[in-house]
């Protein structure tokens, strides 16, 4: 098969480069079927064509809107950089991310998980988050120094943890629930009671 459109030598079939039309007296979009047979192709090596085309026609100093087009499309299939986008509160070591329930006495350690445009994990370096509780009746809690926040469970009820950060175009925050329930009694000893004797 010919790696070059005969009429607007495009050589990346994802590409079509603009024919003057002596007619019409513009420049449009090359509509060679040429395009549609090659339609599958590798990513990497159509964004090394396109550089090569803006390359050439910066060189040849043609058409600037055919240049500007090629170097919107580069633009536009180039992968984004990775960026802090949202956060959420994680309850212990090994816990998800989300809400927590805690019996009143026991302790966690809550941290915070960060997540980039696409909803994955964010892997680079997150700043210190800032934690704050909103009933410090229910629960007690400190940083520890490190980007964590140790919590205690004080009595039952029902507060709030809320974690916020600094991100790249703002400050990011997430709030999530801490539910403490008071410890269940259970049964460990009897005792016999004597009633008190009839006559």
């Amino acid at each position: 098969m010919n790696s070059t459109c005969p009429r607007c030598l495009s050589r990346n079939p994802a590409t079509r480069n603009y024919i003057y039309n002596v007619t019409i007296g513009q420049s449009l979009l090359c509509d060679h079927p040429w395009h549609d047979q090659h339609k599958s192709h590798d990513e990497n090596e159509e964004l090394r064509l396109l550089r090569e085309q803006v390359r050439d026609l910066i060189q040849l100093h043609l058409d600037e809107r055919q240049e500007i087009s090629l170097l919107k499309q580069i633009r536009d299939r180039l992968p984004l950089p990775s960026q802090l986008s949202s956060i959420k509160i994680k309850f212990g070591g090994n816990m998800a991310v989300g809400p927590v329930t805690l019996t009143v006495g026991q302790k966690t350690k809550a941290t915070v998980v960060g997540f980039d445009q696409n909803g994955a994990v964010f892997n680079g370096p997150i700043p210190a988050p800032a934690f704050s509780l909103d009933n410090t009746t229910l629960d007690s809690g400190t940083d520890d120094g490190s980007g964590g926040f140790d919590v205690t469970s004080l009595t039952a009820g029902v507060a709030n943890l809320t974690a916020t950060v600094q991100g790249p175009n703002g400050p990011l925050t997430d709030t999530e629930t801490i539910t403490n329930v008071a410890v269940a009694q259970i049964l460990s000893s009897i005792k016999i009671d004597f009633s008190t004797p009839t006559p």
